[in-house]
């Protein structure tokens, strides 16, 4: 788990370093850890990588220097809520969660259900995430609005076989 603790942890404050502490950690105002008062939009990963090799992309790069290992890895729901815990019990209180992996709807339905039905009883904070259009689907959409989900964002994606081939995406006029 990231480790929010403040011990060793220093922050520069205009001509000097000062101990990073919870109140100076909510009062941070930067666009990432983006605090609302006394409560924290906070940005959490549930997986690492991603199914796909375009190769604008960085994962495109990561699969070709580790293609020994999965494409894309996911974290299990019990580590994840574990984080979200911590960060509430030694940080402030949650507002908004980001949820910034590369494709959070890679999941199959019946997984993301899962993960949204435990995250709704055991979470219960108003999320954002990022989809692509390839894995995203009526009941996904439907599962991920009955979690709590508020905004998802998806890169729009090209309509051009030509443009598609080159960067690796045939696979949308399949």
């Amino acid at each position: 788990l990231p480790d929010y603790s403040g011990q060793n942890h220093w922050i520069a404050l205009e001509d000097r370093l000062e101990q990073l502490t919870a109140e100076r950690l909510l009062a941070f105002k930067g666009k990432r850890f983006n605090t609302q008062g006394l409560s924290i939009r906070y940005p959490i990963m549930t997986s690492r990588g991603c199914v796909y090799a375009c190769t604008y992309c960085c994962n495109n790069v990561y699969n070709n220097l580790y293609s020994h290992q999965k494409r894309l890895r996911w974290r299990s729901a019990d580590h994840i809520f574990e984080e979200l815990r911590m960060i509430q019990r030694e940080v402030g209180p949650i507002s908004f969660i980001y949820i910034v992996d590369d494709n959070f709807t890679a999941r199959s339905n019946q997984a993301l259900a899962e993960f949204c039905h435990r995250y709704k009883d055991e979470i219960g904070i108003p999320f954002a995430c990022q989809c692509s259009p390839l894995t995203i689907n009526q009941t996904k959409m439907e599962t991920l609005i009955d979690a709590g989900c508020a905004k998802v964002i998806m890169g729009v994606e090209t309509a051009s076989e030509k443009i598609a081939a080159i960067y690796k995406r045939a696979h949308l006029h399949k």
